[in-house]
């Protein structure tokens, strides 16, 4: 196994897709990820990690940039998958590690993820990651 990171490619976009949908079902089309993929969009970076050519895992950093709150610049923390064959080899560590390094070279001062609450084998991998569970409410207003 040889694991390598690198930011999502165009070309990339069928087995992305396919990745996120095998961890949270049917996602939109591969015609939409093409006409709304942006790989140099300056507000996100999706991370990806491959074994060969393989694509095998995933994370999407959001980049929030607003001095409002102490917290901030902050990161948000979308789309966090590994591949089930690759469950268990490092590959979110890797990817986490290269989003801290990331965070602390352009000057962000924390990131946060947003998990379901029935998730707890990555509530604790989140934990081991050096995430806070905080208490609060997340709230979505679908428009």
């Amino acid at each position: 196994m040889n694991i390598t990171l690198e930011y999502l490619k165009p070309e990339d976009l069928p087995q992305y897709k396919a990745l996120i949908d095998e961890a949270f079902g049917n996602s939109r089309s591969l015609d939409e990820y093409n006409k709304r993929y942006d790989p140099n969009h300056s507000a996100y970076k999706i991370l990806v990690a491959k074994d060969e050519a393989q694509l095998i895992g995933t994370i999407t950093i959001y980049m929030i940039d607003l001095f409002t709150f102490d917290f901030q610049p902050t990161l948000e923390i979308y789309n966090v998958v590994v591949a089930k064959e690759y469950r268990g080899t490092n590959t979110a560590s890797l990817m986490f590690d290269f989003m801290k390094d990331f965070a602390h070279e352009h000057g962000y001062q924390s990131a946060s993820v947003t998990c379901l609450t029935e998730a707890t084998r990555a509530h604790r991998f989140y934990e081991k990651m050096g995430f806070e569970k905080l208490d609060r409410e997340r709230f979505l207003l679908r428009i």
